[in-house]
């Protein structure tokens, strides 16, 4: 099972995990039985796993900067990530082991502020090597796929690909494609379908929205359920994921518990916030 992390993880399968804010109405003055209508805004500053945890900094535009990584203990483990803006819009994500970047991402934007190319970069030899590029298609302002190329023997193929089905402002349905080595075409590897919650979810807003095509980061609330079927349509209850939380007073996720159908792995994330 994939650790649940709120983070940045640089492999050659990407994902990537942030944080970002929310708004919920509070209660007013006990004086008075009327609710407060100003939204208030929260970040997360910490996102603990049990056995480690990460803090995470902002810069004055609310934009996630610095993901540092702990043991239990406080002590650093060596591991951070590193994210870097122009005119709000990121333009580099750096993965950095003992002070040395091992894994980078460098975005190109479309006219109109929508990610077009993100180019992969990973130490391999020493030194930081491009093993290929990330390609977004967009059906109006949603994604719509995310295709992955990697050089093979000179060439730039298609290794990969996923397709997004939105219900509303969440992602429902997510079609995985793969090369087929025997024909080098894609072909049908798996399909994950999507239920959510009604609260708000805080991996969206900051500028990491919509990176390598994970459903946390394009939907509006907090998966449920994630149900993982094969190509033949059987259920992979070890990878599919139920989902429960506990919330806090502003309605963010405050403890996320994340179990596989088949109960042989669960997963706890306590999350902080810093709110204004």
């Amino acid at each position: 099972m994939r650790k649940i992390k709120t983070y940045l993880v640089l492999l050659i399968g990407v994902s990537l995990m942030a944080a970002t804010a929310c708004n919920k109405d509070e209660d007013m003055d006990d004086n008075n039985n009327n609710n407060d209508t100003t939204p208030k805004t929260c970040y997360i500053t910490t996102m603990d796993y049990g056995d480690n945890y990460d803090e995470v900094e902002y810069n004055s535009s609310n934009k996630v900067i610095l993901q540092t990584n702990y043991d239990s203990t406080g002590t650093p483990s060596g591991y951070s990530s590193v994210f870097t803006y122009s005119s709000n819009l990121l333009v580099k994500m750096e993965s950095i082991e003992n002070g040395q970047t091992e894994n980078k991402l460098e975005m190109v934007y479309t006219a109109d502020d929508k990610i077009d190319t993100v180019h992969l970069y990973a130490n391999t030899t020493g030194t930081l090597e491009k093993l290929g590029y990330f390609k977004y298609v967009y059906s109006g302002e949603k994604v719509a796929s995310v295709s992955m190329y990697f050089e093979y023997m000179g060439t730039m193929l298609e290794v990969s690909k996923n397709e997004f089905t939105y219900t509303g402002d969440n992602v429902s349905l997510m079609t995985t494609y793969s090369m087929d080595m025997s024909t080098m075409s894609l072909s049908l590897e798996s399909t994950t379908e999507y239920t959510y919650d009604d609260k708000k979810n805080p991996m969206i807003g900051i500028g990491l929205d919509n990176l390598m095509g994970e459903a946390m980061f394009m939907s509006k609330n907090n998966i449920l359920t994630e149900t993982v079927r094969d190509a033949d349509g059987i259920v992979q209850n070890d990878a599919s994921l139920n989902y429960s939380y506990t919330y806090s007073e502003n309605d963010y996720p405050e403890v996320s518990t994340a179990t596989t159908f088949d109960n042989s792995e669960t997963e706890v994330t306590t999350y902080s916030y810093d709110c204004e």
